[in-house]
């Protein structure tokens, strides 16, 4: 008789113990690798969505390093992009020799990449601001520390026709 007054307490504490041993564990969140821009980097693209129609009847162009390439400008490809953890960005365009001759490169250079220019970071996002901050582009930025894209939309293409462009960066680090 002693046996059965106990069966009872015995399987409530099994039951308990069982409930309270499979609790269930919560999973880390899945964290998001901060991708910064600070250090130097070489631009290894630059691509336009839709195609840029540089002049009437032309056949778009996505791959704008590939068509400077064609034309014998090699400037964007050989300067180095600086980011600062100060907030400040520049080029050195001004002493590559490449860059001396680059009329279209320029186009890029002077929309992005203009001497005292600023930026602020979070993880996945950055605003690239023009000097004084008179204008500004935010940007997402994806890949790893050592390859960076970073990817903005534009209401106009670069002849600033009224045509919505996706602009590509892509750069890796030096």
């Amino acid at each position: 008789m002693y046996t059965k007054q106990r069966l009872p307490l015995l399987w409530v504490t099994l039951l308990i113990t069982l409930l309270v041993g499979c609790k269930k564990t919560v999973d880390p969140a899945v964290v998001t690798p901060s991708l910064s821009l600070v250090g130097n980097w070489k631009i290894t693209a630059v691509t336009f969505t839709p195609g840029w129609v540089q002049y009437t009847n032309a056949t778009p162009i996505t791959d704008y390093v590939a068509h400077l390439k064609g034309k014998g400008e090699t400037c964007l490809t050989d300067i180095t992009v600086s980011f600062t953890s100060a907030g400040v960005y520049s080029t050195n365009a001004g002493s590559t020799a490449s860059c001396s001759y680059a009329a279209d490169s320029q186009i890029i250079l002077n929309y992005l990449f203009s001497e005292g220019s600023t930026f602020s970071e979070t993880d996945t996002q950055a605003t690239l601001y023009s000097k004084n901050k008179a204008s500004s582009i935010p940007v997402t930025k994806s890949g790893t520390s050592q390859l960076l894209t970073i990817q903005f939309q534009s209401d106009e293409d670069l002849s600033s026709n009224k045509i919505k462009t996706t602009y590509s960066v892509t750069m890796v680090r030096q």
